[in-house]
């Protein structure tokens, strides 16, 4: 009746997620000196652009900001970003901020760092001269083993006052549905075993929340940061 639920595949069970959605932590502000801000560019398609951003401390990863939205062109793209970037610089006055982008084809993530080079205390990862980390499936597979390692383990929460600031919704319910939409996603995301139809290679693995229409664009910046 269009609910997903979990089967064998997900990556992630059922009690793990409940816990990441029914987590809450407070942290002095003042005192962080870094937040994580990953980036998954959606490249013009059907998926979304996705941000989260993350404070690890005390061994937890600390989700802090949360927003997705399917922008399309280079002003869609800088308002989206600069909305979250400015409402993480409110409540994280003293943090240096880390953005990592997925570095692809279209290059957004070197766009995005332009963006950026007026905002103060922001560092942009870079590789081989360009914007981003480059996602290849074995980074992929190290990132998803990560990030299961802390969801796994119950170190994986939502900070109390988590920026949602998707300008192109309503203010009034963005936190909620976008919260939603991570749960849905959590839940989908799957790893599968993909065999070679010859029989002359190993199966490849792939970890994707893409089934029936279903977006992993939250996870797989989750699993980036």
């Amino acid at each position: 009746v269009g609910t997903i639920t979990e089967n064998q595949t997900s990556l992630f069970s059922m009690p793990w997620v409940e816990a990441v959605m029914s987590s809450s932590v407070q942290l002095t502000h003042s005192l962080v000196p870094y937040v994580i801000i990953a980036c998954d560019p959606n490249g013009g398609g059907d998926s979304q652009m996705a941000l989260v951003s993350v404070v690890f401390q005390r061994g937890q990863m600390c989700i802090v900001g949360l927003d997705s939205h399917a922008v399309r062109g280079h002003d869609e793209i800088e308002k989206l970003l600069l909305a979250h970037v400015a409402a993480l610089r409110i409540q994280w006055p003293n943090a240096w901020f880390i953005f990592v982008g997925e570095s692809n084809l279209g290059q957004e993530t070197d766009h995005m760092r332009h963006m950026l080079r007026l905002h103060g205390y922001v560092y942009c990862v870079c590789e081989k001269g360009l914007a981003g980390v480059r996602t290849t499936n074995q980074r992929k597979e190290l990132y998803a083993m990560e990030l299961c390692k802390f969801i796994s383990q119950e170190a994986c929460v939502i900070e109390e006052t988590l920026v949602v600031q998707n300008p192109f919704v309503d203010s009034r319910t963005r936190k909620k549905n976008t919260l939603d939409t991570l749960r849905k996603q959590l839940i989908g995301f799957r790893k599968l075993v993909l065999q070679s139809s010859s029989g002359r290679s190993e199966p490849r693995v792939s970890y994707t929340g893409k089934a029936q229409g279903a977006q992993d664009d939250l996870v797989i910046t989750m699993s980036i940061a």
